[in-house]
């Protein structure tokens, strides 16, 4: 007889919570530690970015990194290396297709503003 593990057991619960709850994957995406290419996430570290950038490229981030609006032109500019920057990846995550578009569809601009 196949007895099942008392932590493979299911059992449906209600609970009832005195404060908020945070749930989360302990994982934590910078806004320049990763770009989509398609419906995928690359995750990257900054020394990994460093290591594909030409010397131009280097040049040209800490230009950006001087500048108003640094995180934009930070992240478009990264946006730009996606082909590579997959290469490097630590790690990959599928996206829902919808969270791909909205991406795609705000590289390099504000999406939220405050109204005033």
């Amino acid at each position: 007889m196949n007895a099942v593990p008392p932590f493979m057991n299911h059992h449906k619960l209600m609970i009832s919570t005195l404060s908020p709850v945070h749930m989360g994957c302990a994982e934590d995406y910078e806004p320049t530690n990763y770009v989509l290419d398609e419906d995928v996430l690359y995750a990257f570290d900054t020394i990994g970015l460093a290591s594909i950038l030409t010397g131009d490229e280097h040049r040209r981030l800490a230009t950006l990194v001087k500048q108003p609006g640094e995180l934009l032109s930070m992240q478009q500019f990264i946006y730009g290396l996606r082909d590579r920057l997959a290469g490097i990846a630590s790690h990959t995550v599928a996206v829902a297709p919808a969270v791909a578009e909205k991406y795609h569809n705000s590289i390099g601009r504000v999406v939220q503003r405050e109204r005033s």
